[in-house]
């Protein structure tokens, strides 16, 4: 697969995966050490300051704009574990994407998240 295509892919799982959850999701070259990135959102401190201002406010965290390094080599893996192992690959999508929320500060239970973290791990070492 040409580069230009294997981005594509990588983009259209993400957004497949995550179609209730993102808005958008473009490749970026400007990601080194991560797999991706949240872009043009609302911080968490923002939302929780709202909140307290107006009681009435829905607190939900709305679909966000992800830019993702399709040369990480998370995601290079992630692609090749697609056709043997989609739900893995699925799970990787989503964890990817829950680290990204949390290095924006976006994440307000980051412990809804520990039972996929455990799922990978038992996934990865037993084979």
């Amino acid at each position: 697969m040409k580069q230009k295509e294997e981005s594509e892919a990588v983009v259209s799982f993400f957004m497949e995966t995550l179609k209730d959850r993102v808005l958008s999701v473009k490749a970026t070259e400007r990601l080194s050490s991560s797999p991706a990135i949240v872009v043009d959102h609302e911080s968490g401190a923002v939302r929780k300051m709202l909140a307290y201002l107006d009681a009435n406010r829905v607190t939900t965290l709305p679909k966000q704009k992800l830019e993702v390094n399709p040369k990480h080599t998370t995601l290079v893996q992630m692609m090749k574990l697609k056709a043997d192992k989609p739900e893995l690959a699925k799970m990787i999508v989503e964890q990817v994407f829950d680290n990204a929320l949390i290095a924006a500060d976006l994440l307000d239970n980051p412990r809804s998240m520990l039972a996929r973290l455990n799922k990978i791990l038992e996934e990865t070492v037993t084979k």
